[in-house]
C-alpha cells in the first residue's frame, strides 16, 4: 500500500488525492489517454477478466512524455478495476505490435508500466498476450522479461501468422473473435472519444 501511494503521489503531486476519473484529467493527460494507447474492451473474455488492448502504434510522431503516459496508464487501469470481475479474475492484456518496429521500444516507458502493474497497482494480470511482434523484436525478449520480471513474463504468449490461426488459439483463453478488436480480425470498432464520453459522465453521476 506504501508503494502503491508513493508512486500515485510521485505520478500525480496534489492531485493524488482526487479521484482517477475522467473527470479529474489534467488537459494534456485526456490528449493522451483519447490516443487510445491503452484501450479497454467493451466486454470482459468468457471467463470474465477484462481485456485492455495495447497498441504503441498510435504514439507514433507524437511528441509524448513518460510521466504522461505512465499516468494514462493508472486512469486506465482503474477504471478496469471498477469492473468488479477484473479484481476476481484478473487482467488481460492484448499487445498490437503490427505496424510497430524495434525502434519504438521505450525503455524507460515499458520499466514505468512493469513498475506500475507489478509494484503499485492492485492488480491481477493473468495474461499478456503479444501479436505480430515486429522483426528482431526477440533481441529486446531478454530486456522485456527483465523489467517485467520473472512472474508476468511467464504469463506472456507471443502470436503470429493468419487472424484465423490467431483466433483458434484464443478461444482456448475464452476469448472470441466477438470480443476483439478489427485490429485483431475481430468484430469490435474501438472508438476511444465515445468510451471518454461515456466515462466522463459515469464520472459526474456519481
Amino acid at each position: 500500500m506504501a508503494n502503491y501511494w508513493n508512486t500515485r503521489i510521485a505520478l500525480f503531486g496534489s492531485n493524488a488525492f482526487s479521484p482517477l476519473t475522467v473527470a479529474n484529467l489534467r488537459d494534456r493527460d485526456e490528449r493522451e489517454l483519447a490516443l487510445g494507447f491503452f484501450r479497454i474492451l467493451p466486454e470482459t473474455d468468457g471467463i470474465g477478466r477484462c481485456n485492455i488492448f495495447v497498441d504503441p502504434s498510435v504514439l507514433e510522431g507524437y511528441g509524448y512524455e513518460n510521466e504522461n503516459m505512465a499516468r494514462v496508464a493508472w486512469y486506465t487501469l482503474h477504471a478496469a478495476l471498477e469492473i468488479e470481475s477484473s479484481q476476481q479474475k484478473g487482467m488481460v492484456f492484448l499487445v498490437y505490435l503490427r505496424d510497430t518496429s524495434v525502434w519504438h521500444f521505450d525503455r524507460p516507458l515499458v520499466k514505468l508500466f512493469a513498475d506500475s502493474i507489478q509494484g503499485a497497482l492492485p492488480v491481477r494480470v493473468s495474461a499478456i498476450h503479444i501479436f505480430h511482434a515486429p522483426y528482431l523484436f526477440e533481441v529486446l525478449f531478454e530486456v522485456v522479461s527483465m523489467l517485467l520480471g520473472e512472474r508476468l513474463t511467464k504469463r506472456m504468449k507471443m502470436y503470429s501468422g493468419e487472424d484465423a490461426q490467431i483466433h483458434d488459439e484464443l478461444t482456448d483463453y475464452g476469448i472470441l473473435p466477438s470480443r476483439l478488436p478489427k485490429e485483431l480480425g475481430g468484430d469490435l470498432a474501438l472508438d476511444q472519444d465515445q468510451w471518454l464520453r461515456d466515462a466522463r459522465a459515469r464520472a459526474f453521476d456519481v
